[in-house]
């Protein structure tokens, strides 16, 4: 809760909210509506408990999955163990939340940076199969895929950016 109420409730992002109640009056009414729950995204379900896991599921009704790494230079196994299987299990726990109305992912705005031209904001229909890639991926050895990484994230400039990229489609 301390790094809810210290970094999360003081983002620039809540300002606006802080000017219109007061500080003080909207972190006690917001922190009255979070219970923060530890997990883990490179861990089976989340690495929540089955206590956890069932106050999840059973009470929540928005989901922001903004977790990720976002070290531009993580090797490639590692930024998809995060960026791309963490966000699926995010989905997973989405799904059985029988309350949930919103599941908002947070991207980056350079996951398309291997486009040239005008880029919207949108996901890109590339014909590949981002799941066949990913298994690919993971069956090869470490270093292989450390000896290769150049060849197999192509024109992204970093696993990040091709991890994200693989993660929204």
């Amino acid at each position: 809760m301390a790094r809810v109420k210290y970094q999360i409730l003081q983002s620039e992002c809540f300002k606006r909210l802080r000017l219109i109640h007061g500080k003080d009056e909207f972190v006690d009414w917001a922190q009255s509506k979070i219970h923060p729950i530890q997990g883990d995204l490179i861990i089976e379900h989340l690495g929540l408990s089955a206590q956890d896991r069932a106050i999840v599921t059973n009470e929540v009704d928005v989901i922001i999955n903004s977790a990720a790494s976002v070290n531009f230079d993580d090797p490639l196994k590692e930024a998809l163990q995060i960026n791309y299987f963490g966000c699926q299990r995010m989905l997973q726990l989405a799904k059985e939340c029988t309350h949930l109305s919103v599941f908002t992912h947070i991207s980056t705005a350079y996951v398309n940076c291997n486009r040239t031209g005008y880029i919207e904001e949108k996901i890109y229909d590339d014909h590949l199969d981002q799941e066949a890639i990913v298994t690919s991926i993971m069956a090869k050895d470490d270093k292989d895929v450390q000896d290769n990484e150049k060849k197999i994230i192509g024109e992204f400039p970093n696993t990040y950016t091709f991890t994200k990229n693989l993660a929204e489609k």
